[in-house]
């Protein structure tokens, strides 16, 4: 008999622990969910857009709008960053390589809309 109630003990446990699990899941799916949301609202996507489109009213030609050597300096910046976060570097500078050729593309856009 003891034995019976050792095993209805632990399966009792188990539940009590499964709900416990599920109650622990729920909490760190809401927390993943406002850090996600903190993070996004972090972003400098948004506010690159914002200081090219600056940049864009206050070059004074267009050919000023790609620089090549800046690009390369970004890039390298990014890929520094990226190892020293312990990051897929590669993954992170071609992302980061179209971001840059996304904002380029831009700025030539509010260039040529003034």
């Amino acid at each position: 008999m003891a034995d019976t109630r050792a095993v209805v003990r632990d399966k009792s446990l188990t539940a009590a622990q499964q709900s416990s699990q599920g109650s622990v899941n729920r909490l760190q799916a809401k927390l993943l969910g406002q850090f996600d949301d903190a993070l996004d609202g972090r972003i400098t996507v948004f506010r690159r857009f914002r200081f090219m489109a600056a940049a864009a009213r206050i070059k004074p030609e267009r050919s000023h709008v790609r620089d090549e050597e800046r690009k390369a300096a970004v890039l390298d910046h990014v890929r520094s960053i990226a190892i020293a976060s312990e990051a897929p570097a590669d993954l992170i500078v071609r992302l980061y390589d179209q971001l840059v050729e996304a904002s380029i593309q831009y700025e030539f856009e509010e260039f040529d809309a003034r």
